[in-house]
């Protein structure tokens, strides 16, 4: 079952490629969109794995919108619907990270072969990357699986013949990963043993990879999601803020700096001072002691008599 996203500003075209793909029993219809940001968003919670873009959207054109899905939402595939032949038109969308386009007056057969096609080579690399993987005696899991195939994990949960390829790989590896009873026993300490189980770091760095990669996307989403409830000068009226902010935490640093030259220089003033003052104290000391000597000394000869040797 392939899951598939229609996104156009004519509600006529949407509701009429809707009714011409819910006649083909291996496609569902996830969700429709008018505007270009209502299919990034919707690409991004309901993970299709196509989504079909008119190239003219209102709020956000068609290539736009192809850009920002390839970006948030991995693995969804992008198809461009158009009635413009013009290579801009065509060349923008494909640099965008779309799949391929389709022009709307397209019959609806090739509409439906075009969908097969791009499922049969989903498959196409589904079943390269099993082999490949078996080949390499690695563990067959549905995130490694999705993310070296270049294909989501809903493709690979709603496919039947994903599934079908999914569980045929999971009983050949487990077959081939039993003992033989042929084997040697002195086997199992063998270079060939130790290479393989030296891929079980790789393995579980790709693993977490794949998981971080999750993780973005998903944060990417919430991220688009905010921007796109804000209001239309929000990021500009916060970005003004934050600038009169630094201007201001720029004026109090220089305040700052001049208070504290002016303190270091009122301490030296005072310090200067107390010298100052220490040194006028030890003259008026001395200047004081000088004036007590001649008095002692004029009292001294009064109190000697005349003739006195």
């Amino acid at each position: 079952m392939t899951r598939v996203l229609i996104s156009d500003d004519d509600d006529l075209m949407r509701a009429g490629l809707a009714e011409l793909l819910s006649n083909d029993p291996t496609i569902d219809i996830v969700g429709h969109a008018a505007t270009g940001r209502e299919a990034v968003e919707r690409a991004s919670r309901l993970r299709p794995d196509v989504v079909l873009i008119d190239v003219r959207m209102p709020d956000l054109d068609g290539i736009m919108a192809t850009r920002e899905v390839s970006r948030t939402a991995l693995g969804v595939r992008v198809l461009i619907l158009t009635t413009f032949e013009q290579d801009d038109y065509i060349f923008g969308a494909l640099r965008a990270g779309a799949s391929g386009f389709l022009l709307k007056r397209t019959r609806p057969e090739e509409l439906i072969a075009a969908r097969r096609g791009r499922t049969n080579q989903m498959l196409k690399r589904v079943r390269d990357t099993l082999s490949q993987m078996r080949r390499d005696r690695m563990e067959i899991e549905l995130a490694v699986v999705a993310r070296r195939a270049d294909v989501s994990r809903t493709f690979l949960y709603t496919n039947n013949q994903a599934q079908q390829l999914l569980a045929e790989a999971k009983t050949d590896a487990t077959a081939t990963s039993s003992p033989s009873p042929t084997r040697p026993a002195d086997a199992t300490g063998s270079w060939k043993d130790r290479a393989l189980n030296a891929e079980d770091a790789p393995r579980a760095a790709y693993a977490e990879i794949g998981n971080q990669r999750d993780q973005i996307s998903r944060l990417l989403g919430q991220i688009r999601d905010l921007e796109i409830d804000l209001p239309a000068d929000a990021v500009e009226r916060i970005t003004t803020e934050n600038r009169t902010l630094r201007q201001d935490n720029r004026k109090l640093t220089t305040d700052n700096q001049r208070l504290t030259d002016r303190l270091k220089a009122a301490r030296e003033n005072n310090r200067f001072l107390d010298t100052r003052i220490a040194r006028l104290e030890a003259e008026l000391v001395e200047h004081l002691n000088l004036g007590q000597n001649p008095q002692q000394d004029h009292a001294a000869d009064l109190r000697t008599e005349p003739g006195e040797p």
